[in-house]
Order: C-alpha cells, then sequence, then structure tokens
C-alpha cells in the first residue's frame, strides 16, 4: 500500500469576516477512518489556524499560512513544521518546487520617501532563506507555469481594480510594466507560453509569456459582471466570455470562434489531456451540459449534449477517459468521445467533485440539513462512505500529482470568525 495525502483546508466561506479569534482543534476529536473498495481514508492531525494551503509540485510538502502568525512548512505527513516567515497571506510556490512568491508586509524608504509599511511581494526559497523584497507595493504574484517568469499586481493599492501589471523574470529583475493592464484579472497558459489579462477598456490581451507582442485578442461583450476564462492543460486554447454572454474559444494566432451563444454559467471543466472540454450553461430554464472536441484547427465541435435536472456537477476520471456528472438525483458516466453512457447506482444524491483513482474512485459533496457533505465513492460497484462526520466540507481539488486534495471545511453549521484549522488526511491504495 501506498500513501496518498489528502489535505482538508478548513478555510471559512468568503462571507465570514476574517478577524477574531481562530479556532483551535486541541479538543476536536479526529475523524474515524473511511473506506470503499480498497481505498481508505485516514486522519493524522490537526494544524490549527492554517489557511490558504499550497502542496510542492510533487506533493512531498505543503505551504500554508497561519493568521497573523506567518508562512508555515510542513511534510505531508504533517511532520517537521517550521516557520518560514513572520508575515502571512497568499502565496505561490515556483513549478520546481524551489522558490516561493509570497505576501510580505516591509518598511519602505524608496527614493527618499518617508518610510511607511508597505504591503509588498518576497521571493524566498521553498525553506525560507534567501528571503528578498521584488516588489515594494505588489498583491496577487502568480508564477507562470514554466517557471521563467511571474507577474504582479503593483501600485500604491495593488488590492483595488485598475492597477498596473508587472511581468518579472524567476529571479526577481523587473522586464517591464503593461501598459494596457488595469483589469482585475491575468492569466497564464499552461505552457507559459502566452499571458492573457484584462485592460481597463474591457478588452482581453494576449502577451508572450515575457509580456511583449501584447495585442487584443478579443473584446468581451457588455452586460457581465464576471469574466470567466479558461486555459486548456497544455495552453493550447483558452474559453472565455462573461457571464449572460457567448462562450468563444481562441487558439493563440487565430481569430475567436463563438462556442455557444447561450450564457457560460458555470466554469469550464478541462480534461487532463486538453483535448476535450465540458460547458456547463442555462438556457430556457433548463441546465445542460455540452462535451467539446477540438479539430485540428482548433475549432470546436459537439461530441455530446445533455439536458440535466438540478445544478449539473460533473467532474473528470483522473485519467481523463470518462466523465461522471450528475443527472437529477442519479450519476452518469460518459466515455470521452461521447460514445458511452452508463449510470453509476448509489442510494444517495451526490454531486461528484474529484476523481481520485483512475476510473473508480471519485470525491463528491451532498448538501444535507443545511451542510455540505464530503463523500467518497466507488463507482464500479456504487459503494459510498461519509468522510468526516460533524463537518461540513466543500470545494474538494486534487493536488499535483494526484497525492493531495485540499478542500474548505467547518463543523457542522458553526458559526465561525478566524480561520478553522487544516485537517490531514492519509489515504491508502493498492499499487
Amino acid at each position: 500500500m501506498r500513501g496518498l495525502y489528502i489535505m482538508l483546508a478548513c478555510a471559512i466561506a468568503a462571507s465570514v469576516t476574517l478577524c477574531g479569534p481562530a479556532l483551535s482543534a486541541e479538543k476536536w476529536p479526529l475523524p474515524q477512518p473511511v473506506s470503499v473498495g480498497s481505498l481508505q481514508l485516514r486522519a493524522i492531525r490537526w494544524i490549527d489556524n492554517g489557511y490558504n494551503p499550497v502542496w510542492a509540485p510533487d506533493g512531498s510538502f505543503l505551504i500554508f499560512s497561519r493568521w497573523h502568525d506567518g508562512f508555515f512548512r510542513c511534510q505531508a505527513d504533517g511532520s517537521r513544521e517550521v516557520r518560514l516567515a513572520k508575515t502571512d497571506g497568499l502565496c505561490d510556490l515556483s513549478p520546481d518546487g524551489k522558490m516561493v512568491l509570497y505576501s510580505a508586509i516591509h518598511t519602505s524608504d524608496a527614493k527618499g520617501r518617508k518610510k511607511r509599511t508597505a504591503r509588498g511581494i518576497g521571493l524566498m526559497k521553498a525553506d525560507g532563506s534567501d528571503r528578498w523584497i521584488v516588489c515594494e507595493w505588489g498583491a496577487f504574484a502568480k508564477w507562470s507555469p514554466d517557471g521563467r517568469h511571474f507577474v504582479c499586481y503593483g501600485g500604491r493599492n495593488p488590492m483595488r481594480p485598475g492597477q498596473p501589471l508587472f511581468v518579472y523574470d524567476h529571479s526577481g529583475k523587473l522586464l517591464r510594466r503593461l501598459d494596457q493592464s488595469g483589469g482585475s484579472g491575468a492569466w497564464w497558459s499552461a505552457n507559459g507560453k502566452h499571458l492573457a489579462y484584462l485592460g481597463r477598456d474591457d478588452t482581453l490581451y494576449l502577451s508572450s509569456g515575457d509580456g511583449t507582442l501584447s495585442r487584443e485578442a478579443g473584446r468581451l461583450m457588455e452586460g457581465g459582471s464576471l469574466l470567466l476564462l479558461w486555459w486548456s492543460p497544455k495552453g493550447q486554447r483558452l474559453l472565455y466570455g462573461r457571464t449572460g454572454g457567448p462562450l468563444f474559444c481562441l487558439t493563440p494566432g487565430t481569430e475567436p470562434q463563438t462556442v455557444s451563444e447561450h450564457p457560460a454559467e458555470w466554469p469550464v471543466l478541462w480534461s487532463p489531456s486538453g483535448d476535450r472540454a465540458v460547458v456547463k450553461q442555462a438556457a430556457q430554464e433548463r441546465n445542460s451540459f455540452l462535451l467539446l472536441g477540438f479539430e485540428a484547427t482548433g475549432e470546436p465541435r459537439v461530441l455530446f449534449a445533455r439536458d440535466v435536472g438540478g445544478y449539473p456537477n460533473c467532474c473528470w476520471s483522473d485519467d481523463g477517459a470518462e466523465l461522471l456528472y450528475q443527472d437529477g438525483e442519479k450519476l452518469q458516466a460518459v466515455s470521452a468521445d461521447g460514445a458511452e453512457v452508463r449510470t453509476v447506482g448509489h442510494p444517495q444524491s451526490l454531486s461528484p467533485t474529484a476523481g481520485l483513482a483512475g476510473r473508480r474512485y471519485y470525491l463528491c459533496s451532498r448538501w444535507r440539513e443545511q451542510v455540505n457533505e464530503l463523500w467518497l465513492l466507488d463507482a464500479e460497484d456504487g459503494s459510498v462512505s461519509l468522510i468526516a462526520p460533524g463537518y461540513a466540507c466543500w470545494n474538494a481539488r486534487p493536488a499535483p500529482g494526484g497525492r493531495a486534495i485540499t478542500v474548505w471545511a467547518k463543523p457542522g453549521t458553526a458559526e465561525t470568525k478566524g480561520w478553522p484549522p487544516l485537517l490531514l488526511f492519509r489515504v491508502d491504495r493498492p499499487r
């Protein structure tokens, strides 16, 4: 048996005020082990007052923040916990797992200005050594997937929309300011070759990874307030649009193509290979989803379409061979080419969240009595098991390599302030 580690990131919902004393897990019992088929989850430890967990690319260690206490690092089994920096906030680990971008509170004294406390962007090694400030005033730093560059928003109030976007090389050297920027988002392609960002004029721009060759990619329709944009896993194309407007497909170097005139109200879900995409949408008071394939020219084509009851949750198996989706109170599985459909039998009304092992094991959720439960499903025989009874868990996301999962959680329906603890699970499965 080999260990697969799952991190239950017990962060609170966005509506909870981030202030007040944090919850302590000292008196909380660890959930009992659960299993379906040959897969077992076993709770290892609580991590008090933690939030914003970021796993190493190989899942071997975890970096997280403690509210007003700093950035910390521990091994996947929860051992060898050390503090990396005294400030807390958002951080991003480089693709090779060696460098960390992090929120840094420091004293600003550039160019003779009066000294004042500033929140900027720091860069350090993953063991906490060699820390330095790369951006005096900055926020929302993000590595490119190839690790050659990173971007962040700058200006005296980088948390506010309309601030300029800056591009740095991997060593922290400033390359350029993107003058067209000033919108509210920037997205790297999965191969790091392209950067999509929103300008002040509500236009989507594309640039190369170092910020050069910027050009207009397509003007988004008016009437929506939220930009929806998803690069494919290999960076070969992106789907984008605004809530309330049509969805477009863009292959860099070509003109945008319309995928659907109906509004895309839920996230696009790419297959692991990036050659399939699921578009969930609402049209004429019904919910539906489309399974898309792409021609060699990049033109999208519909492989499978289905009107479904309720909220059409779905997820890919971790090998990308099939899609599991919710159709009312049933779970259905459709092959990646859209040709085969099967029913996954089980007594509960579950929403698929993430694939764990091939086409057999999945994490699912269920809303019951004001609590969002997390379940483990064996799609082969339909057996299920409730994970962490008594705790509300949601937003499960597998870590790179499938060795970890992060979810938000809290105890039942309790009102919370501050950050609940992190709960670390070990999952054993056959070799």
